[in-house]
């Protein structure tokens, strides 16, 4: 129960987290990784961490978890404490631990699913930082050279001078196959076969841990591809739900459900908007515009629309 890491793969390529989960560990007493399912976070706290405790797959972490959580939290630092969600309790005991040692560094917990708000959780401010991970842009992957940084661009820098390296069709492979870890090298084949199964684990399976009771699959997947179709759109979640109602004249969730899928998507990082922005510090556009729909990675919406590469360059506007 809870072993050092396996070595750093030679393989890895580092993500621009990695700063963040530095400067987490050198300030505070733990770092969270949040993201989705699959987007690297387990590999990316072992570039970071000294011992390991893996939650989804040792069973005897998973009963000194529900006998004692402390057991769970001697080990070299920092500790990793992977999926730790799956026993939400763990997450005061940390914080104890953490206050308790007065030392930073202690922790790193990852999770691809934030427990629902039934549990009680005591704040980790001062003691935990949180750092999202999102599957892995171009630049991470190696596809951009970076030239221009955004950073720089909102300091007010001069852009520097860069080219695209990848052509329009290369573009389209690349949203069809997304930011995945697991499938850098793999085929377009690959990505689709993988991002099937994905999102069946989502509306079978995920949807019901996380929101605390059975839905139905069929009308969460219509959900999910209405979202895709209106992806980058400020759309009001009624929106949503017509156009889901308009996929081949199918039922449709209620205005209820559709609440409960968006809470519960969020949860698992699957749903990823972005809220209205104005830099005017008293505008009502914040408060007023609704939010940019987007999926957690573009690969989702292709998969959920059944875009491949052909038939993404087969409709531009798109």
């Amino acid at each position: 129960m809870g072993t050092s890491p396996p070595p750093s793969s030679p393989t890895y390529l580092r993500r621009v987290a990695d700063d963040l989960v530095v400067a987490g560990l050198e300030a505070l007493g733990a770092v969270v990784i949040e993201g989705p399912r699959a987007c690297g976070k387990t590999e990316t706290a072992r570039q970071h961490a000294h011992s390991e405790v893996l939650l989804d797959v040792d069973p005897e972490a998973q009963l000194a978890a529900t006998l004692d959580p402390r057991l769970l939290l001697s080990g070299p630092v920092p500790r990793l404490i992977d999926e730790w969600q799956r026993e939400p309790q763990i997450w005061n005991y940390v914080r104890r631990e953490v206050d308790d040692r007065r030392a930073p560094g202690q922790f790193i917990l990852t999770g691809s699913a934030t427990p629902n708000d039934r549990i009680a959780r005591h704040s980790g401010a001062g003691r935990m930082t949180v750092v999202a991970l999102r599957p892995m842009t171009l630049f991470e992957q190696h596809f951009s050279p970076g030239a221009i940084s955004l950073a720089d661009l909102l300091d007010g820098k001069e852009p520097a001078a860069g080219r695209a390296t990848l052509d329009l069709a290369a573009y389209a492979e690349r949203i069809v196959i997304g930011g995945w870890p697991g499938l850098i090298g793999r085929s377009v084949h690959h990505a689709i076969a993988f991002l099937e199964g994905y999102i069946d684990a989502i509306v079978e399976h995920d949807i019901d841990v996380v929101s605390g009771a059975r839905r139905d699959p069929r009308l969460v997947r219509r959900f999910l591809q209405a979202y895709a179709q209106l992806t980058a759109h400020p759309v009001q979640l009624s929106k949503v739900a017509e156009r889901a109602r308009g996929i081949a004249g199918a039922e449709a969730p209620s205005r209820h459900s559709n609440e409960t899928y968006l809470k519960a998507l969020a949860r698992l990082w699957v749903i990823d908007d972005v809220e209205a922005w104005n830099t005017a510090l008293r505008s009502r556009t914040r408060l007023m515009t609704s939010p940019k729909r987007h999926l957690v990675d573009p690969s989702l919406a292709a998969a959920l629309m059944k875009c491949d590469p052909t038939r993404l360059l087969g409709d531009l506007k798109t």
